[in-house]
């Protein structure tokens, strides 16, 4: 299947560096993939009106400039890596690009009817049903799509109905309590670029590194310039950069990039960020750790203010419990948040909601309140039920005391059909009733930038410019400034129109956060690594939380035959889409999900579930055994110690349990049992750990060892290397774990966790005890 053509090895270098990138952002890496071109809209990645951007140079790519959008088409054949240089607003800027291979895979649909309509979708298209049919051949129906690398959950559809592969003999479980064929496409190993040591004299800082196959390419920026070819030296797999610790080039803040690629296949990226040429660990966003809490539920530290809705048809599950800002005051004060490690909180919205229970549309057509704050009837005003504006402003002002970040969730797809909005302008909002008759009712994929999700929760219709986009953007900075926000999660990313979000992006340009930067905005999209990747730039979103990452480690937590080598796989293909120092939000929980928790103590088969809403109302989970709190802990240990950003949604430290929405969203407990509170000892000790070790934060990732088992990451940074050990079985597990050269000689001290450790030349023989996770530093 593979045939990547021959690359001479060249290191890309380009020598003009006079003019360093100043204060903008360094530019990420920009993933392509052979076959397909890309367009980037310049505005999506710098700042300022530009209207002739200078196109200097391309290495690896066509690319062609219209007005300011950049067209990139890798050469064909193999992958690799690239550049583009051009002249934004007189600086010169380096983009630097990863070039994927993508490879022919072709689906088959066995029956020689004619008349059928066959289609295939999956995680590589979104499952969109409708993007990918198959053609009739006279005999059978076929299609050929290239994809990279990676493992692909995917499914046919035959006129109306869905169903498995025939011709695939892997399937894994969907969530709703059925199987999807599973496709695994492989290619060669990308080579491994690893960081070695870093030497610092009072005129010199040395870094060295060293990959596993010799590099045919070479990429090392400095900011968004290459580094000067005279600072950068190669012999054979060995690479060393060298800097002057004296005159302009080092002064200040700086962030050095290395990458490699051989054999066709780009590989893993190396950043530090240097201050004075020596590694700097002052606070930038990888360092966060999210806590997300739903209001109403937290904690209720003002009974003054609770109002519940109390119609005779609304559960008291689905209505408001009185959690408000005084009780996340409260426990702010207390410390609750520090003790875990949180440098940044996410509140759910506090728009004012009605005061009425509604009717949801799916069946059995339950009633709800607006408890969660998704249902906006004013713009720019905080629910009495929650507080006031003053409470937020004192909540804000107590954290950035404490150096930590306040979030709030922005609804900008949607409002409460008794906004003033909907009422005062409707041209604003789309239409109901499509021209067919039917509802453009929770049309995902069909109309996935302006279906409503409730009949009474008009949705905006940003495609056309009326103004609407512009007063929302605007609402946006007012509880920015009011609020002293420090950026938002923004809900429905991939339900509105990149549109809007430029149009934020420009409102955003007027604002920062309590630090001086720019406001941190983290999304939620479900769809493949493209779509979601899409909204992920400089000027839009800086985050978006990792559901494919989220839904492999969670099946392979709970399924003892699941392999730690798919889990693997998926999260070096996040980590190749969206960068492997990137910002993406890793969690185990989350308000629209069923409880980890929920399936590890066996009250829901994750591989068949049945109804999780209805198991919610009629039999609701509750924590029985021991193990799940040990399970529970790995599961926080591993998306602690990953590249990304760790979210914890709120109960995620005790172990909650819960179906699906409302279950899901229990008023947090403070009394806990004693297994409650050992989870919640584990957990602050994670986040202390990785507070205190940039290498968990900051650091390269690298595989050791994933079996059925066990799985073994080694992560460096200057000064430190630590191992992470999982062992998800049930029994204990000894494990042999050969170390990379540079680490023949090691003296290993564990960090967190329990494991017996035996060092050899080159190896170290591990003993895990079950379900246990260790960390542990090896230099």
């Amino acid at each position: 299947m593979r045939n990547p053509n021959f690359i001479p090895v060249t290191i890309i270098l380009l020598m003009n560096a006079a003019c360093l990138a100043g204060e903008r952002p360094v530019l990420p890496f920009t993933v392509l993939a052979t076959g397909d071109t890309m367009v980037l809209h310049l505005p999506d990645f710098l700042t300022g009106t530009e209207p002739a951007p200078v196109l200097l140079s391309t290495a690896g790519v066509e690319a062609r400039l219209a007005g300011v959008d950049l067209s990139l088409n890798p050469a064909t054949g193999g992958g690799g890596l690239g550049s583009v240089t051009l002249i934004w607003e007189g600086d010169t800027l380096w983009f630097p690009l990863q070039i994927i291979p993508r490879y022919p895979v072709e689906f088959v649909w066995p029956e020689s009817d004619p008349n059928l309509k066959v289609t295939v979708f999956g995680s590589f298209n979104s499952w969109n049903r409708g993007s990918h049919p198959l053609t009739y051949t006279g005999s059978d129906w076929r299609r050929t799509v290239h994809l990279e690398p990676g493992s692909y959950p995917y499914r046919l559809q035959v006129d109306d109905e869905e169903l498995l592969d025939p011709g695939c003999d892997r399937k894994v479980p969907n969530g709703f309590g059925d199987f999807n064929s599973l496709l695994e496409v492989s290619a060669a190993p990308a080579p491994e670029l690893w960081f070695v040591k870093h030497e610092l004299s009072e005129t010199t800082a040395t870094y060295r590194f060293r990959a596993d196959a010799v590099p045919d390419r070479v990429l090392a920026g400095w900011d968004n310039a290459p580094l000067p070819a005279a600072y950068l030296v190669q012999s054979g797999d060995r690479l060393e950069v060298r800097l002057p610790r004296q005159g302009k080039f080092s002064a200040g803040r700086h962030v050095l990039r290395l990458a490699v690629s051989a054999g066709g296949q780009p590989g893993n990226t190396q950043r530090i960020s240097l201050r004075n040429g020596a590694p700097c660990t002052e606070f930038d966003r990888r360092d966060a750790v999210i806590y997300a809490l739903m209001v109403d539920r937290f904690c209720d530290g003002d009974i003054g203010n609770n109002r519940r809705v109390g119609s005779p048809e609304l559960s008291p599950k689905a209505d408001y419990y009185g959690g408000d800002l005084a009780g996340v005051i409260q426990k702010a004060r207390e410390g609750y948040f520090e003790s875990l490690g949180i440098t940044t909180l996410w509140l759910s919205p506090l728009y004012t909601g009605p005061r009425v229970a509604r009717r949801e549309y799916p069946e059995p057509h339950r009633w709800f309140s607006a408890y969660h704050g998704y249902w906006p009837v004013e713009p720019r005003a905080v629910d009495p039920r929650y507080g006031t504006l003053a409470q937020l402003q004192e909540l804000a002002e107590l954290l950035h005391a404490r150096d930590q970040l306040l979030l709030m969730d922005f609804v900008s797809h949607h409002v409460y059909e008794d906004h003033p909005y909907f009422r005062q302008q409707p041209d604003w909002f789309g239409q109901l009733e499509l021209p067919d008759g039917t509802r453009n009712l929770r049309r995902w994929d069909e109309y996935r930038l302006t279906t409503w999700f409730e009949p009474f929760l008009p949705s905006f219709d940003f495609t056309r410019d009326n103004g609407a986009a512009e007063t929302l953007a605007a609402d946006a900075a007012w509880w920015l400034q009011e609020g002293r926000l420090d950026g938002f999660r923004q809900d429905a990313v991939k339900h509105i129109p990149l549109r809007f979000w430029r149009i934020l992006a420009d409102e955003l340009d007027r604002c920062v956060d309590s630090r001086g930067e720019r406001p941190f905005q983290i999304g939620e999209t479900f769809g493949s690594y493209e779509l979601v990747g899409s909204y992920v730039r400089p000027r839009l979103l800086d985050s978006q939380f990792n559901f494919n990452l989220f839904y492999t480690a969670r099946r392979t937590f709970l399924d003892p035959a699941a392999s730690f080598a798919d889990l693997d796989r998926e999260l070096r293909k996040g980590l190749q889409a969206y960068g492997w120092h990137n910002l993406m939000g890793n969690l185990i929980d989350s308000h629209d999900q069923v409880r980890f928790m929920a399936y590890a103590d066996g009250d829901i088969d994750y591989a068949n579930e049945g109804n999780t809403a209805e198991i919610g109302w009629h039999d609701p989970p509750t924590v029985d055994r021991s193990e799940s709190y040990d399970r529970q802990a790995q599961f926080l240990a591993f998306v602690m110690t990953i590249p990304g950003i760790p979210t914890l949604y709120y109960g995620d430290e005790i172990g909650m349990t819960g179906a699906a929405d409302p279950d899901n969203r229990r008023p947090l407990r403070f009394d806990l049992t004693p297994l409650e509170r050992k989870l919640f000892e584990r957990t602050a000790r994670l986040g202390q750990l990785r507070r205190e070790h940039p290498a968990l934060r900051r650091g390269d990732f690298h595989t050791l060892l994933a079996d059925t088992a066990c799985y073994a990451v080694l992560r460096a940074w200057p000064g430190e290397t630590l191992l992470i050990l999982h062992n998800k079985s049930d029994a204990v597990q000894t494990r042999l774990v050969s170390l990379p050269e540079h680490l023949e000689a090691v003296e290993p001290r564990l960090l967190y966790g329990e494991a017996t450790l035996q060092s050899q030349p080159g190896k170290l023989q591990l003993e895990l005890p079950p379900r246990g996770s260790a960390v542990i530093k090896v230099n």
